[in-house]
């Protein structure tokens, strides 16, 4: 399933999700649009060169292509030698650099949100990055951190960006709050401000500009028509069945997308691929949860699932069986 080049551009994607955009996750997503571009969870430098699991961190599906790789930190070294410790062959598009993260845990470290604050720091990190592979690096970004906000932080910002050859910048349209809020409260509390990213892009119409947070898939033809690109979040796996959609509408209006029973049946193909390399069963699970929001008896459909990811501990074989008679029942 492997996607050429000219169907890269990303007009739209699914942002880097901690605990959720896994390489199963991935896998599923893909069933249902083939022109979505993926990112991987965020990974931090630290693990990618330090981690004995890094393999694993970085591992991915073939067909996940397009696919992106985020990495987070601060230290520019650091990041250097993580991007020259990826696999010369690996199949990650570009190289995401995180400076939205609001989170305490990455607070502690002075990346994600909070090095939107040191611009040289963030410059060294780039470039460190930069120097050690050819494959683009991008940033994805808050609008503001704390007091700092509007055009005239922001802009010189984006002008930083620009002069180290940074082409795509992904912009979550809400400030970052480091202190007070919490990561969940500072993806809701914030007001949005789509606005503003639709006067960067005027301001920097040389740049590729794809705009985040918040976003339903009802919303995607708007903001197309006033940035290059969208990122959808939480959307996409709050009612994840709604990108089986994203390929006919946005992409090739002759394209059918698969049915529910179609994908998961496909995504159970896909379990016992991944059983037979002893990959733990509940993992497997927890991508498929969110495809039935919505759907007829989504609540009898759930406490089965639940009670097959708990069975799962101490009964694979058995939570398989009745994974297989409930969902394609």
């Amino acid at each position: 399933m492997q996607i050429s080049n000219a169907r890269c551009e990303e007009r739209i994607s699914v942002a880097p999700m901690m605990g959720y955009t896994n390489r199963h996750a991935r896998f599923l997503i893909r069933l249902m649009t083939q022109y979505t571009v993926l990112y991987t969870e965020m990974i931090t430098a630290q693990a990618i060169v330090y981690n004995r699991n890094r393999a694993s961190l970085l591992s991915y599906n073939e067909c996940e292509d397009p696919l992106i790789l985020q990495i987070g930190g601060a230290d520019p070294a650091l990041l250097g030698q993580a991007i020259r410790s990826l696999p010369l062959d690996s199949m990650y598009r570009e190289i995401n650099f995180n400076m939205g993260c609001p989170s305490q845990r990455v607070q502690s470290g002075c990346f994600g949100a909070a090095l939107m604050k040191d611009k040289e720091r963030a410059r060294l990190c780039l470039k460190a990055m930069q120097d050690n592979t050819d494959k683009p690096i991008t940033v994805k970004c808050r609008i503001g951190v704390d007091a700092c906000e509007g055009e005239v932080f922001f802009y010189p910002f984006v002008e930083m960006l620009s002069e180290l050859g940074i082409q795509k910048i992904i912009i979550h349209a809400r400030k970052a709050y480091l202190d007070g809020l919490d990561p969940k409260q500072n993806r809701s509390v914030p007001p949005l401000n789509y606005d503003f990213v639709y006067r960067v892009k005027k301001v920097f119409p040389h740049l590729t500009i794809v705009i985040n947070g918040g976003i339903d898939c009802d919303a995607i033809g708007h903001h197309l028509s006033l940035v290059d690109g969208v990122m959808i979040g939480r959307a996409a796996f709050n009612d994840m069945l709604r990108l089986a959609y994203v390929d006919t509408n946005f992409f090739d209006r002759s394209k059918k997308p698969l049915d529910l029973k179609q994908i998961v049946s496909s995504y159970l193909t896909y379990i016992h691929k991944e059983l037979a390399h002893d990959v733990p069963l509940r993992s497997l699970l927890k991508p498929i949860f969110n495809l039935y929001k919505g759907r007829k008896g989504v609540k009898l459909i759930r406490q089965q699932l639940q009670d097959i990811f708990q069975l799962a501990v101490t009964d694979q074989k058995k939570s398989l069986h009745m994974l297989e008679t409930c969902v394609l029942d």
